[in-house]
């Protein structure tokens, strides 16, 4: 597990014989997918910082990350960007995206185009 905080969150639940909820551990990423997850983070950082929170990764930052790919995997990656960006601001909004489905892996559902 990468982030120590939640490990030692986890290990502190264990010691007290309770169940470990699932949220605390991180979702399966498929191998190829880490690449783009850390890409989206790294664009992450062009966001614009409001007065009202933070805004979506500016498209032309995008575009600039996959100028000279094929067009289908600048779709692709243009796709699974915009999706991963709405939920990462939705759960930045003040209700949290408590409306957001309930999925089991939703990076896994990021990559496929699955629920919204």
């Amino acid at each position: 597990m990468d982030n120590p905080n939640s490990q030692a969150r986890i290990e502190a639940i264990e010691a007290k014989g309770r169940r470990v909820p699932d949220r605390l551990y991180p979702p399966d990423v498929h191998p190829g997918a880490v690449a783009w997850l850390d890409d989206f983070f790294e664009l992450g950082t062009d966001r614009q910082l409001t007065g009202y929170g933070a805004g979506p990764i500016p498209a032309a930052s995008i575009a600039r990350h996959v100028a000279g790919w094929c067009e289908h995997e600048a779709w692709q990656f243009r796709h699974v960007m915009r999706r991963l960006d709405n939920a990462w601001l939705k759960r930045q909004s003040p209700d949290g995206g408590d409306d957001l489905p309930v999925s089991d892996n939703p990076a896994r559902d990021a990559f496929r185009g699955g629920k919204k």
